[in-house]
């Protein structure tokens, strides 16, 4: 449980630096102050994906540097805006943590549920592809390695809706590709026929709901 709350802390993080990327509208910011604020924004986004990437960190290490960062970056940003505009900025922060909070409470929920989404680095869908022991490490190495791509890929701001897209495609194309090396043919084509059942189920019960 501990260990999941640090994944949804760091995970938070980044998602709440992202989305607050551009400022928000009600700042009521000059041209000036909105560009300082992007600049904080974007810089404290790279240095957090650092500290996400970084596997010689443990989660409580991580965590540490995270909220390090996020003072570092309060206290940039109050130098830049008036007290009103702190003062809004702050409520608008606590709102986005709020929102992100619950976000993850639904996602947890939805993880719990039965025939849920498949977890494609958990021991369950190992053993069922009946990987080898190194198989079962390359399978989630190489997961782990393309969700923080997918990540970084997000956080980018300099390309274009479409740009992303084709980033996202050549990702995905090179996962699939470091799989199939790894599990052969067989083993891989399971593999996707067991995401590809829990996207189909996944997509009877968004129906279901409506």
């Amino acid at each position: 449980m501990k260990r999941i709350l640090l994944l949804a802390f760091l995970a938070g993080s980044v998602s709440l630096g992202y989305a607050q990327t551009k400022p928000a509208s009600d700042l009521k910011l000059s041209e000036q102050q909105s560009k300082k604020l992007q600049d904080i924004n974007r810089s404290y986004m790279a240095s957090t994906s650092e500290i996400r990437k970084n596997d010689a960190l443990s989660k409580e290490e991580k965590k540490a540097k995270v909220e390090n960062l996020q003072a570092d970056r309060t206290g940039q940003i109050k130098t830049v805006l008036d007290a009103s505009q702190f003062e809004q900025w702050q409520k608008n922060q606590s709102a986005s943590k709020e929102k992100m909070a619950n976000l993850m409470e639904k996602r947890k929920g939805k993880e719990g549920k039965k025939g849920g989404r498949m977890k494609d680095n958990s021991d369950e869908t190992i053993k069922e592809l009946g990987l080898t022991e190194k198989q079962g490490e390359d399978l989630k190495s190489i997961n782990k390695e393309f969700a923080a791509k997918a990540m970084e890929l997000k956080g980018k701001t300099d390309l274009t809706k479409e740009q992303k897209k084709e980033q996202a495609k050549a990702l995905k194309a090179e996962r699939s590709a470091k799989l199939k090396t790894s599990l052969g043919d067989a083993q891989y084509e399971k593999y996707e026929a067991l995401r590809k059942d829990a996207k189909g189920e996944k997509g009877k019960k968004k129906k279901a709901a409506k």
